[in-house]
């Protein structure tokens, strides 16, 4: 399994371009409107937190948390 991770540091960052650059890399596909329209591949797990400050530990943010608890022994991190 891929694991993807991904996040923006403030709320003025967006997660769309790195939507944007997870599809060119081939792990996401668009599917339609601008914002929420792209979906994982098959084989891969998306998570991803918005506007988390980089203060904030990666096991304290929701998204991550999610990652840590999904990966198993071979999986691969994209972050």
């Amino acid at each position: 399994m891929r694991i993807v991770y991904s996040r923006s540091s403030t709320a003025t960052q967006s997660l769309l371009r790195r939507r944007h650059i997870l599809t060119v890399a081939g792990l996401l596909v668009r599917t339609g409107g601008v914002a929420e329209g792209f979906h994982p591949v098959e084989g891969v797990l998306l998570f991803e937190d918005p506007a988390t400050a980089s203060r904030i530990s990666a096991l304290e943010r929701p998204a991550f948390a999610k990652v840590a608890s999904a990966a198993h022994p071979g999986d691969a991190l994209t972050v």
